[in-house]
Formats: structure tokens, sequence, C-alpha cells
């Protein structure tokens, strides 16, 4: 993109790992997230899952 070198390196805002990996299970008990890659995608399967009993089936059959 022209001109974008004019801007500054996002990427050096970012923190070390090493300082937000003790961190994680905290925040995600603030925000009421599974702290584990497994357990989050357990969870959000488990929501997806209600979401779609909740959904009224609408398709139509033909005959």
């Amino acid at each position: 993109m022209a001109g974008a070198e004019d801007f500054g390196d996002w990427t050096r805002m970012l923190l070390p790992w090493e300082r937000v990996e003790p961190q994680i299970p905290q925040f995600c008990d603030q925000v009421g997230i599974p702290a584990t890659a497994d357990g989050f995608v357990e969870d959000l399967k488990q929501q997806l899952a209600k979401v779609a009993d909740q959904t009224p089936d609408t398709r139509t059959t033909r005959t």
C-alpha cells in the first residue's frame, strides 16, 4: 500500500508472550471463557448447538 511505510509498525506494540501467558487464566475467568484451547472450542460448539436448537426449521419440503 502506497505510503504505508510512513506509519508505525504495530507489531512493536505487542506484548511479549512470556508476559501475557501467565495472565491468560485470570483474563479468561474475568470474561467468562475457558482458558484452554480444547475448552474454548467445546464451549463454542455448545453455544452453536444451543442456538441451532432454538432456531426454527423454516426449510420447505418439495413434493
